[in-house]
């Protein structure tokens, strides 16, 4: 299983988006956005087939023991077509993570969050 490195930048003094741009069987880099507890994730492209699963950990040091997130309706994000979601859950760490797929599939997944301390 390869990894795709994440690009952030900051949209606002308080809010940043994060991108990871994924083929088929990729997992995205784990990063921590803990001082985050508004989320909102996107995904879109070419999904040949592919599954694009946002997955999260609340082990700070060493993320691992990855669970599946929802949205605040308790559905899964988990899908084969592009969606835009809220994220329930609060996290030490996020991923996405696509399954299957063939060699056309070119996905991004982007993570806006906004500091809730500021």
């Amino acid at each position: 299983m390869s990894t795709a490195a994440v690009k952030t930048r900051t949209v606002d003094g308080a809010a940043w988006v994060a991108q990871w741009d994924l083929v088929q069987s990729e997992t995205g880099d784990a990063e921590s956005f803990v001082w985050s507890a508004d989320k909102t994730v996107q995904v879109f492209g070419t999904f040949g087939g592919a599954t694009v699963v946002w997955e999260g950990s609340c082990l700070a040091l060493t993320p691992t023991d990855w669970q599946g997130l929802s949205d605040p309706q308790g559905v899964a994000l988990s899908s084969a077509t592009a969606y835009l979601a809220s994220v329930s859950e609060v996290v030490t760490h996020i991923r996405p993570r696509v399954i299957g797929g063939d060699g056309s599939t070119a996905l991004t997944c982007a993570l806006l969050m906004r500091a809730t301390n500021k």
